[in-house]
Protein backbone atom coordinates (compact mmCIF):
# COMPACT_ATOMS: atom_id res chain seq x y z
CA UNK A 1 0.00 0.00 0.00
CA UNK A 2 1.53 3.43 -1.28
CA UNK A 3 0.46 7.02 -1.27
CA UNK A 4 1.99 10.48 -1.07
CA UNK A 5 0.84 13.85 -0.38
CA UNK A 6 2.94 16.64 0.90
CA UNK A 7 1.00 19.20 3.06
CA UNK A 8 1.42 21.16 5.67
CA UNK A 9 -0.44 20.82 9.38
CA UNK A 10 -1.08 23.57 11.41
CA UNK A 11 -2.03 23.12 14.78
CA UNK A 12 -4.44 25.58 16.70
CA UNK A 13 -6.81 24.94 20.38
CA UNK A 14 -5.05 27.40 21.58
CA UNK A 15 -7.48 30.88 22.50
CA UNK A 16 -6.27 34.26 22.03
CA UNK A 17 -6.54 35.43 26.03
CA UNK A 18 -3.68 32.00 26.33
CA UNK A 19 -1.52 33.32 22.79
CA UNK A 20 -0.87 36.94 24.92
CA UNK A 21 -0.18 35.21 28.12
CA UNK A 22 2.19 32.40 26.05
CA UNK A 23 4.01 35.40 24.02
CA UNK A 24 4.99 36.76 27.66
CA UNK A 25 6.73 34.14 28.79
CA UNK A 26 10.64 34.74 28.12
CA UNK A 27 11.99 31.55 26.38
CA UNK A 28 15.07 30.34 28.09
CA UNK A 29 17.27 29.61 24.59
CA UNK A 30 19.23 26.81 25.31
CA UNK A 31 20.95 23.98 22.91
CA UNK A 32 18.91 20.90 21.65
CA UNK A 33 20.71 18.32 20.20
CA UNK A 34 20.76 14.77 18.96
CA UNK A 35 20.25 11.97 21.75
CA UNK A 36 20.25 8.24 22.50
CA UNK A 37 20.44 6.04 25.77
CA UNK A 38 24.09 6.49 26.61
CA UNK A 39 24.40 9.85 27.65
CA UNK A 40 27.28 12.04 27.33
CA UNK A 41 27.70 14.72 30.61
CA UNK A 42 29.18 17.90 29.76
CA UNK A 43 28.88 19.64 33.03
CA UNK A 44 27.13 22.91 33.40
CA UNK A 45 26.24 24.56 30.23
CA UNK A 46 29.04 27.92 29.93
CA UNK A 47 30.99 26.60 33.34
CA UNK A 48 34.53 25.53 32.32
CA UNK A 49 35.46 22.29 30.20
CA UNK A 50 32.68 21.37 28.08
CA UNK A 51 34.03 17.47 29.05
CA UNK A 52 33.33 18.49 32.41
CA UNK A 53 31.42 15.36 35.04
CA UNK A 54 28.19 15.99 36.64
CA UNK A 55 26.88 12.22 36.98
CA UNK A 56 27.12 13.44 41.01
CA UNK A 57 25.81 16.45 40.52
CA UNK A 58 22.19 16.62 42.37
CA UNK A 59 20.72 13.96 41.49
CA UNK A 60 17.18 14.87 41.67
CA UNK A 61 16.81 15.90 45.22
CA UNK A 62 15.42 19.15 44.83
CA UNK A 63 11.24 19.68 44.15
CA UNK A 64 9.38 17.31 42.30
CA UNK A 65 7.91 19.75 39.69
CA UNK A 66 4.62 17.40 39.28
CA UNK A 67 3.56 18.31 42.60
CA UNK A 68 3.25 22.43 41.18
CA UNK A 69 1.89 21.33 37.52
CA UNK A 70 -1.92 22.65 38.21
CA UNK A 71 -3.21 21.40 34.56
CA UNK A 72 -3.48 24.51 32.86
CA UNK A 73 -1.17 24.78 30.05
CA UNK A 74 -0.57 28.58 30.50
CA UNK A 75 0.56 28.16 33.73
CA UNK A 76 2.07 25.10 34.21
CA UNK A 77 4.35 26.49 31.05
CA UNK A 78 5.47 29.06 32.80
CA UNK A 79 6.29 26.97 36.01
CA UNK A 80 8.63 25.05 33.92
CA UNK A 81 9.84 28.22 31.86
CA UNK A 82 10.56 29.74 35.35
CA UNK A 83 12.11 26.65 36.56
CA UNK A 84 14.43 26.63 33.96
CA UNK A 85 15.52 30.17 34.31
CA UNK A 86 16.03 29.52 38.20
CA UNK A 87 17.88 26.20 38.16
CA UNK A 88 21.82 25.59 37.24
CA UNK A 89 21.80 24.43 33.80
CA UNK A 90 23.59 21.33 32.72
CA UNK A 91 23.94 19.68 29.20
CA UNK A 92 24.06 16.29 28.18
CA UNK A 93 24.46 14.89 24.51
CA UNK A 94 22.87 11.66 23.92
CA UNK A 95 22.92 9.59 20.61
CA UNK A 96 19.80 7.84 19.88
CA UNK A 97 19.94 4.89 17.47
CA UNK A 98 16.55 3.18 16.01
CA UNK A 99 17.74 0.22 13.96
CA UNK A 100 16.24 -1.59 11.48
CA UNK A 101 13.09 -3.77 13.01
CA UNK A 102 14.64 -7.19 13.19
CA UNK A 103 10.63 -8.31 11.99
CA UNK A 104 7.84 -6.63 10.41
CA UNK A 105 4.39 -6.23 11.90
CA UNK A 106 3.27 -8.62 14.63
CA UNK A 107 -0.26 -9.57 13.28
CA UNK A 108 -3.17 -9.50 16.20
CA UNK A 109 -0.55 -9.48 19.25
CA UNK A 110 -0.11 -7.04 21.52
CA UNK A 111 -3.04 -4.57 20.24
CA UNK A 112 -2.26 -5.37 16.96
CA UNK A 113 -5.34 -5.91 14.47
CA UNK A 114 -5.44 -8.48 11.45
CA UNK A 115 -3.96 -8.19 7.84
CA UNK A 116 -6.57 -5.37 6.31
CA UNK A 117 -6.20 -3.61 2.90
CA UNK A 118 -6.06 0.84 3.39
CA UNK A 119 -6.73 0.28 7.20
CA UNK A 120 -4.11 0.81 10.19
CA UNK A 121 -3.65 -2.51 11.82
CA UNK A 122 -0.89 -3.18 13.57
CA UNK A 123 2.33 -1.32 14.44
CA UNK A 124 5.95 -2.07 15.79
CA UNK A 125 7.35 0.57 18.60
CA UNK A 126 11.19 1.38 19.38
CA UNK A 127 11.97 3.48 22.50
CA UNK A 128 15.11 4.97 23.79
CA UNK A 129 15.27 6.48 27.08
CA UNK A 130 17.60 9.71 27.23
CA UNK A 131 18.92 8.30 31.07
CA UNK A 132 18.92 12.00 32.67
CA UNK A 133 19.27 12.36 36.17
CA UNK A 134 16.49 12.10 38.14
CA UNK A 135 14.02 14.51 38.16
CA UNK A 136 15.62 16.58 35.32
CA UNK A 137 13.66 19.10 33.88
CA UNK A 138 14.70 19.68 29.98
CA UNK A 139 14.55 23.34 28.91
CA UNK A 140 15.69 22.74 25.56
CA UNK A 141 17.25 20.58 22.87
CA UNK A 142 19.01 20.56 19.67
CA UNK A 143 19.18 17.26 16.96
CA UNK A 144 21.79 16.24 15.10
CA UNK A 145 21.25 13.86 12.52
CA UNK A 146 23.65 11.84 10.63
CA UNK A 147 23.92 12.03 7.03
CA UNK A 148 21.50 8.73 6.20
CA UNK A 149 18.49 7.65 3.97
CA UNK A 150 15.49 7.30 5.56
CA UNK A 151 12.76 4.82 4.63
CA UNK A 152 9.49 3.53 5.88
CA UNK A 153 7.00 1.20 5.45
CA UNK A 154 3.94 2.46 5.84
CA UNK A 155 4.34 5.34 7.94
CA UNK A 156 5.79 6.50 11.00
CA UNK A 157 5.90 8.59 14.00
CA UNK A 158 8.33 9.65 16.12
CA UNK A 159 7.43 11.09 19.98
CA UNK A 160 9.37 12.84 22.75
CA UNK A 161 7.48 11.75 25.93
CA UNK A 162 4.94 10.34 24.05
CA UNK A 163 4.22 13.73 22.09
CA UNK A 164 4.50 13.40 18.46
CA UNK A 165 6.97 15.55 17.32
CA UNK A 166 6.80 14.08 13.22
CA UNK A 167 5.04 11.62 11.58
CA UNK A 168 3.80 11.10 7.86
CA UNK A 169 0.26 10.95 8.48
CA UNK A 170 -2.03 13.56 10.22
CA UNK A 171 -3.53 11.87 13.20
CA UNK A 172 -4.86 15.05 14.61
CA UNK A 173 -8.74 13.68 14.55
CA UNK A 174 -7.84 10.94 16.24
CA UNK A 175 -5.32 11.49 18.94
CA UNK A 176 -5.81 13.71 22.13
CA UNK A 177 -4.37 17.30 21.79
CA UNK A 178 -2.15 18.08 25.29
CA UNK A 179 -0.67 21.44 25.83
CA UNK A 180 -0.34 24.33 22.95
CA UNK A 181 -2.32 21.60 20.55
CA UNK A 182 0.78 18.74 20.71
CA UNK A 183 -1.01 15.57 20.33
CA UNK A 184 -0.49 12.56 22.48
CA UNK A 185 0.33 9.30 20.98
CA UNK A 186 -2.24 6.31 21.78
CA UNK A 187 -2.18 3.62 19.70
CA UNK A 188 -5.65 1.82 20.72
CA UNK A 189 -6.84 5.62 19.02
CA UNK A 190 -5.22 4.76 15.74
CA UNK A 191 -5.82 0.77 15.69
CA UNK A 192 -8.21 -0.04 12.56
CA UNK A 193 -8.57 3.60 11.40
CA UNK A 194 -9.57 3.78 7.71
CA UNK A 195 -6.10 4.95 5.62
CA UNK A 196 -7.75 8.28 4.29
CA UNK A 197 -4.52 9.06 1.27
CA UNK A 198 -5.80 12.95 1.53
CA UNK A 199 -3.94 13.04 4.91
CA UNK A 200 -0.59 11.69 4.41
CA UNK A 201 1.61 14.73 5.19
CA UNK A 202 4.99 15.65 6.66
CA UNK A 203 3.59 16.25 9.90
CA UNK A 204 5.40 19.05 11.88
CA UNK A 205 3.61 20.43 14.79
CA UNK A 206 3.11 23.94 14.73
CA UNK A 207 2.23 26.21 18.26
CA UNK A 208 1.68 30.38 18.09
CA UNK A 209 5.03 32.12 18.72
CA UNK A 210 7.60 29.16 18.30
CA UNK A 211 9.10 27.98 15.00
CA UNK A 212 9.46 24.09 14.12
CA UNK A 213 10.75 22.80 10.56
CA UNK A 214 10.87 18.89 9.70
CA UNK A 215 12.16 17.09 6.67
CA UNK A 216 11.55 13.83 5.98
CA UNK A 217 10.54 11.78 2.85
CA UNK A 218 7.50 10.56 2.03
CA UNK A 219 5.95 6.92 1.81
CA UNK A 220 7.97 4.74 0.21
CA UNK A 221 10.92 7.04 -0.78
CA UNK A 222 13.96 7.50 0.76
CA UNK A 223 15.06 11.01 2.07
CA UNK A 224 16.89 13.10 4.84
CA UNK A 225 15.74 13.61 8.11
CA UNK A 226 15.98 17.54 9.40
CA UNK A 227 14.20 18.36 12.94
CA UNK A 228 14.09 21.53 14.66
CA UNK A 229 12.34 22.99 17.46
CA UNK A 230 11.84 25.98 19.12
CA UNK A 231 12.36 26.19 23.28
CA UNK A 232 8.63 26.64 23.57
CA UNK A 233 7.52 23.12 22.03
CA UNK A 234 10.31 21.21 24.90
CA UNK A 235 8.44 23.18 27.67
CA UNK A 236 5.09 22.40 26.54
CA UNK A 237 6.26 18.90 26.78
CA UNK A 238 7.83 19.46 30.19
CA UNK A 239 4.17 20.94 31.26
CA UNK A 240 2.57 17.65 30.96
CA UNK A 241 4.60 16.07 33.73
CA UNK A 242 7.68 14.98 34.16
CA UNK A 243 8.60 11.24 33.13
CA UNK A 244 10.99 8.85 35.23
CA UNK A 245 12.63 8.77 32.11
CA UNK A 246 12.58 10.82 29.40
CA UNK A 247 12.37 9.03 25.76
CA UNK A 248 12.13 9.31 22.32
CA UNK A 249 9.87 6.21 20.23
CA UNK A 250 9.68 5.38 16.93
CA UNK A 251 6.87 3.99 15.90
CA UNK A 252 6.20 2.32 12.17
CA UNK A 253 2.39 1.77 11.39
CA UNK A 254 1.12 -1.32 8.32
CA UNK A 255 -2.09 -2.51 6.72
CA UNK A 256 -1.78 -5.72 5.07
CA UNK A 257 2.09 -7.12 3.64
CA UNK A 258 5.06 -8.13 4.52
CA UNK A 259 6.71 -5.35 4.55
CA UNK A 260 4.87 -3.00 6.74
CA UNK A 261 6.37 -2.05 9.99
CA UNK A 262 9.55 -1.51 8.64
CA UNK A 263 11.97 1.36 8.28
CA UNK A 264 15.63 1.35 8.05
CA UNK A 265 18.15 2.25 10.72
CA UNK A 266 17.94 6.00 11.58
CA UNK A 267 20.84 7.59 14.10
CA UNK A 268 21.04 11.17 15.59
CA UNK A 269 22.66 12.72 18.63
CA UNK A 270 20.54 15.29 20.99
CA UNK A 271 21.79 17.97 23.07
CA UNK A 272 19.74 18.59 25.84
CA UNK A 273 19.77 21.16 28.23
CA UNK A 274 18.36 20.21 31.28
CA UNK A 275 17.93 21.55 35.20
CA UNK A 276 17.34 19.72 37.89
CA UNK A 277 15.46 22.00 40.57
CA UNK A 278 16.69 23.44 43.78
CA UNK A 279 15.28 22.11 47.07
CA UNK A 280 13.12 24.70 48.41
Amino acid sequence: MSGLIFAQLILSGVNMRKFAILLSIVSTVLVFQNCSEEATFLGKVGAGSSSEDTTGVNNGSGEDINDLLTGDEVSDIGIIEMTCKNSVPLRSVVPVSFPKPKGTCAWEEGGNLDIKNQYFQARLEQKRNLNLPDGAVICDAHFDFEQQDFLYDDHFLLTFNDSVIAASYDFSQQLTAKNLGLLKFEWDAIAGIFWDVSKETIFCPQIPGAQASCDFPGHDMQGKINLDYDPLYVQAIMSQGIPSNHSFTMITIGDNDKYDCEHSEVNFDVTVDYVIPAAN
